[in-house]
Parts: C-alpha cells; sequence; structure tokens
C-alpha cells in the first residue's frame, strides 16, 4: 500500500521519491550538511545544489514520499506563496544585510525589508516568510558571507589525509581521554570521580611510549607530563 498523497503518482515517480528519501532522509536529520555530503547526495540523485536543500527542508517539513515525488516543487506545507517583488526585495535584504560580516538579528533584517517594502509600495512579507527564505540559505553560504570562505571551509569542509611516519617516534601525538574507571578515596572509599589520561601515541608504532594520569581535565600540563614520562626511562 501507497503513504497518502502518492496514490496519484506514476510508479516511475513514486520509484523515485523512495530512492530520494533513501538519500535525503539521513541528510534531513543532521543539524548541518558540510558541502562534500550535500555535493555526493546532489550527484547521487542527479539533482543541483539548490533542489537537494528545497527537498530537504520539503522532507523535514512533511517526512513522507509526498514531498520527494517529481515536480514537487516550491511552497513548504502552511507558507504562502509572495508576490515577486516581495520576493525580490527578500533576496536583496538578504544579500545586501544578512549575508554580511555585520550578522544582523532577524529582527534587523525586518526592519530594513519593511522600509524599502513602504518605500517601494509593497506589501510587507511576514516575519513566517522572512524566516523560511533565511532557513533556505546553505549554512555554509551563510557563514562564508559573514566570516570568509576560510571560515566556512573550517567548519564544512572533511579534512583530508592522514598522520604518516616513517620510523619510530618520528611523529608522536597526544590525546586525552576519560578513564572508564571510578577513583575512590583511600580512607573511607567514597566515589571520587573518573580520572583522565593523557597517552603519547606513536603514529609509526601506535606504542605509547608515556601517559599522564590525574584526576584534572585535559591542559598543557598534563600534556608536559605526559612527555616528560615518554623521553625519561622507566625504571623496572
Amino acid at each position: 500500500m501507497r503513504e497518502a498523497g502518492t496514490d496519484g503518482a506514476s510508479d516511475a515517480a513514486f520509484s523515485e521519491a523512495h530512492r530520494r528519501e533513501l538519500v535525503i532522509r539521513p541528510l534531513a536529520a543532521k543539524v548541518t550538511i558540510n558541502a562534500q555530503t550535500a555535493a555526493n547526495a546532489a550527484a547521487t540523485l542527479g539533482l543541483g545544489r539548490s533542489r537537494l536543500f528545497e527537498l530537504i527542508r520539503a522532507y523535514r517539513a512533511s517526512p513522507e514520499l509526498a514531498s520527494l515525488l517529481p515536480g514537487k516543487r516550491g511552497r513548504v506545507r502552511g507558507e504562502r506563496r509572495l508576490l515577486s517583488e516581495q520576493e525580490d526585495l527578500i533576496r536583496r535584504a538578504l544579500r545586501e544585510v544578512y549575508l554580511t560580516a555585520e550578522k544582523p538579528s532577524v529582527a534587523s533584517l525586518r526592519r530594513w525589508l519593511r522600509h524599502e517594502c513602504l518605500k517601494a509600495g509593497v506589501p510587507i512579507p511576514s516575519v513566517k516568510a522572512l524566516r523560511a527564505r533565511i532557513a533556505a540559505l546553505p549554512p555554509e553560504d551563510i557563514i562564508a558571507a559573514r566570516e570568509g570562505t576560510k571560515a566556512a571551509a573550517d567548519r564544512f569542509r572533511p579534512v583530508r589525509g592522514r598522520l604518516e611516519a616513517g620510523y619510530a617516534l618520528e611523529l608522536v601525538q597526544s590525546d586525552h581521554t576519560l578513564v572508564d574507571v571510578i577513583a575512590v578515596d583511600d580512607v573511607y572509599r567514597r566515589p571520587i570521580g573518573r580520572p583522565w589520561i593523557t597517552l603519547m601515541i606513536d603514529i609509526a608504532s601506535r606504542t605509547v611510549p608515556g601517559f599522564h594520569l590525574t584526576m584534572l581535565h585535559p591542559s598543557a600540563v598534563s600534556v608536559g607530563m605526559a612527555m616528560r614520562h615518554a623521553v625519561l626511562p622507566k625504571d623496572p
């Protein structure tokens, strides 16, 4: 049995919606989607970037196959269609005001838009419509416009490559983790918490030449003590 809203769709359209759902459902569950993930998903579905995000928004608003049927474009459920003049002014507001280093609030953006609409004799869009257009902007584009392309790349693009070393102790990396034990005091045996361990890990051999165990949170002192332990002789 088909889902509600898909009864009138052809078998081909239904199959395509199902194929889209397999890709879009996990993306819709994410808070942020990095550029590489979006590019891979768009390539898999044979869609452009803007169309991919449009489908993700539609599926978030109504998580069903009907939201992903080919040809179903445009409005999210409950959203009202705006005049082309309103859309033009919103796009201008986003470009000239919102996507700037000043990082204005939605309230500030709304005041600017209201002023421009009154000046042009155009009905003022609702806050809901304005927020919907902001939500449609790819997060990476917002960060790039407000903080620069490097900040956007640092936040959204995956880190490629790996650490490599040709011989032991050529490259040693530090790491911290909470130990999966509960420490107790030596008098009353009352729990005092989980200790932190700082490990010095040799990249080439994957051995641990030094470590430091402490009840304090990781810090430069933890790293220094672990390094000291790594380079000093280990008495039997």
